[in-house]
């Protein structure tokens, strides 16, 4: 196949542009976006894109939130109906000092005693970061399952059908719940950190755990747990508004030009995505970014 030839007819371009991003929310509905999006971006780093209309679709089809902006006004709108906010999964903090992160709709159960430390999950789905205590192991019970621990972090996500356990550190061993005096030798598995295991609810053969341990990669793990990064919703905020919630839930330090505040954007983006919001500034607003020697982000006028 012969490579593109070079055309400079805006009418020819906007459609190619167009077909371009309908091929792409075509790859993203059969789960092929990652490959698509890192051809995407190899093809950015050689040269700028020149249609903001397929700037703004790659954005979204990147798995960036969801997120849509919108242009800056020609002047600062007023302040009525602007509004930010963050986004955050319940966290608790249990009476032996681990941390539970809820997701939305997430109802537990607690029950401390001497001899053991145990949570019941009924819906959706958490996460669980254990303080370690060899004495007292820590169980989490979610749909006829059981996951023990000693000290480690991991997620157990509850559906209609069946029960996921995702490790993230440590180890844990998943078993189907039983009476003690009936609980059958050997009917659990090992999950390391890395790995997961989804176990269906309904009853399996006494003495048996039939399900393979599945790697997860660390983007796949990033994705399944992207509900635990905050969330920062704007609706008409100002771009300085916005930076300044970016730097308190961010690594990355954003130095905005005081030119630049009255800006306005809304959406949604995770907290922890600033290669998101240096993407769209850079594409959409016309926005210079400039990394310091400190380790600084600066966002200026070209």
């Amino acid at each position: 196949m012969k490579p593109p030839q070079p055309n400079t007819d805006d009418g020819a371009e906007r459609a190619r542009a167009v077909a371009g991003l309908e091929a792409l929310r075509w790859a993203v509905s059969r789960g092929a976006a990652a490959h698509v999006v890192a051809g995407v971006r190899a093809r950015q780093r050689r040269r700028r894109l020149r249609l903001g209309v397929l700037a703004a679709g790659l954005i979204v089809l990147a798995g960036l939130s969801q997120q849509h902006f919108t242009r800056p006004a020609a002047a600062p709108a007023p302040d009525q109906g602007r509004s930010s906010v963050v986004v955050a999964p319940v966290t608790r903090v249990l009476p032996d000092g681990s941390r539970v992160q809820l997701r939305e709709g997430a109802r537990v159960d607690v029950e401390f005693t001497p001899e053991r430390r145990r949570v019941a999950l009924w819906t959706s789905e958490a996460h669980f970061e254990v303080t370690k205590d060899a004495a007292r192991p820590f169980i989490v019970a979610a749909g006829g399952i059981e996951v023990r621990a000693v000290g480690t972090a991991f997620s157990v996500q509850v559906g209609p059908r069946a029960v996921e356990v995702l490790v993230t550190e440590g180890r844990v061993a998943v078993e189907k719940a039983a009476p003690a005096s009936a609980a059958p030798a050997g009917a659990s598995v090992v999950v390391d950190a890395g790995n997961r295991v989804v176990v269906e609810i309904a009853p399996v053969p006494a003495g048996t755990l039939p399900v393979p341990v599945l790697p997860v990669s660390a983007l796949e793990q990033d994705q399944r747990l992207a509900w635990r990064v905050p969330r920062l919703e704007f609706s008409g905020t100002r771009l300085g508004e916005a930076v300044a919630m970016f730097n308190r839930h961010s690594r990355e330090r954003l130095e905005l030009d005081p030119a630049l505040a009255h800006l306005q954007l809304s959406g949604t983006l995770r907290a922890d995505d600033v290669d998101s919001l240096l993407l769209l500034l850079r594409n959409e607003f016309e926005i210079e970014v400039t990394r310091l020697p400190g380790g600084g982000i600066r966002l200026h006028r070209r």
